[in-house]
């Protein structure tokens, strides 16, 4: 009775990285989120990141000034931009939370990029660590 309480305050989403794409499912596999992973930033002076545009329309914000990054393309490993990926997942969970929540939601990561060799251990942290800064209470990686 309590986790049927503690649900309702709470969200399961299930993200799936592709190379080209985000994709953020609900936990009734619903798609809340489906776009290209491109994010153009811009650097405050102090030199924190922020987003300028997020997904499709993102190359259409290149400036001297600003830059659009692709933080999932590396052809060798899966997260190129540790700072950039984070940014891009939490824009990505707020955008598909539209009803806020009282606790951070679960994020069952669903990664769908082919490399020669199954990502490493290392890799496997990152992308826990990506999940979390970007505001999971939990990562559970889909193998």
């Amino acid at each position: 009775m309590l986790d049927a309480l503690l649900n309702r305050f709470s969200a399961t989403l299930t993200i799936q990285i592709l190379e080209n794409r985000i994709k953020i499912y609900d936990e009734y596999q619903s798609e809340i989120f489906d776009d290209v992973p491109n994010i153009a930033i811009d650097t405050k002076s102090n030199g924190e990141k922020y987003i300028v545009e997020v997904g499709k329309n993102a190359i259409f914000y290149q400036t001297k000034n600003q830059s659009v990054i692709k933080p999932f393309s590396n052809p060798r490993i899966l997260i190129d931009d540790y700072e950039v990926a984070t940014l891009i997942i939490r824009f990505a969970i707020e955008k598909g939370l539209k009803q806020k929540k009282l606790f951070s939601p679960t994020i069952i990561v669903d990664i769908k990029r082919q490399f020669e060799t199954d990502i490493t251990l290392v890799e496997r942290q990152v992308v826990i660590d990506v999940m979390h800064n970007a505001g999971a209470k939990e990562v559970i990686i889909k193998d």
